[in-house]
């Protein structure tokens, strides 16, 4: 968490994009050889090289810096200038081409390119706020740490784990109507599923919610003294308490899904992008 909030407080690498963009641009401007404005200038040239280097640099440090094993400061400067230099690439590939897009391997290249930028944007914005999002949902919903050894989220999966039990044993004592809501939450309650079941991360359709109404429903009218109504509220917390487990478990599975799933873009179109530059120079200098 710290080493992303870091890299947002460090000024020096967007200073360097900003003035590299800021130069780009006046040299876009004011450099217009027969008025034109396009990659065969010598302008378009130099920010086409400087652009496909940034990009091959930043390809390498996205693959290294998972490596490193150096202090803090230095893995903060190297995420801080992936992610500025990966911003200016837009606006430099952009006047490399001088604005000039159309159905061509060269527009595929910038297209891929600010796919890339945009899910290393989003990848910024969850790695900044979700962490912080995932403990205060887990920690809310620990009432008493049985297990220190345990992550919060293993705890509470421990803890589903022992009111399942519960309300398995249950099924000896409760009145038959009561069954079935019981074994409702015991066989329905799903947690994860389809991909966008994970993303949503939704309680809505909870089979122990269900069960838990279809239980209040029937608790008024339950009858055989008190063991039987103390055993009947017993089930109502069990089920509740479920359910609540639930909720968070599923918002915590959305939570890492959401982690990775800018990685599940940002990687292959990286791939994408570095095969299309290649392309791109290549027909530029031999074919062009």
């Amino acid at each position: 968490m710290r080493v992303h909030q870091g890299f947002l407080a460090n000024r020096a690498w967007p200073m360097i994009s900003v003035l590299l963009t800021l130069a780009a641009v006046a040299a876009f401007l004011f450099y217009a050889p027969g008025g034109q404005r396009n990659g065969s200038t010598v302008v378009g040239y130099t920010l086409g090289v400087v652009s496909a280097l940034i990009v091959l640099w930043l390809a390498w440090l996205g693959v290294m810096k998972r490596r490193f094993a150096s202090s803090s400061i230095r893995r903060r400067n190297k995420v801080s200038a992936h992610v500025w230099l990966g911003l200016s690439l837009v606006m430099l590939a952009a006047l490399h081409s001088g604005f000039h897009f159309d159905y061509t391997i060269h527009t595929l290249t910038y297209v891929l390119l600010v796919i890339v930028v945009l899910s290393g944007v989003f990848g910024i914005y969850a790695y900044v706020g979700t962490p912080r999002r995932m403990n205060a949902n887990v920690s809310a919903a620990i009432v008493e740490k049985r297990h220190p050894d345990l992550s919060d989220a293993e705890q509470l999966e421990m803890d589903l784990t022992d009111i399942d039990g519960r309300l398995e044993r249950s099924l000896q004592f409760l009145p038959d109507s009561f069954r079935d809501p019981v074994r409702l939450s015991l066989e329905r309650t799903r947690i994860g599923g389809g991909l966008f079941s994970i993303l949503s991360g939704s309680s809505a359709g909870c089979a122990t919610r269900r069960a838990l109404k279809q239980v209040q429903k029937l608790q008024g009218e339950a009858s055989g003294g008190d063991d039987i109504a103390a055993r009947i509220d017993a089930l109502v917390t069990d089920l509740a308490r479920k359910a609540e487990i639930a909720a968070c478990l599923r918002r915590d599975i959305r939570y890492r899904a959401w982690l990775k799933l800018w990685l599940w873009i940002h990687i292959p179109v990286t791939v994408a992008l570095i095969v299309t530059l290649i392309s791109h120079i290549v027909l530029v200098f031999f074919y062009w």
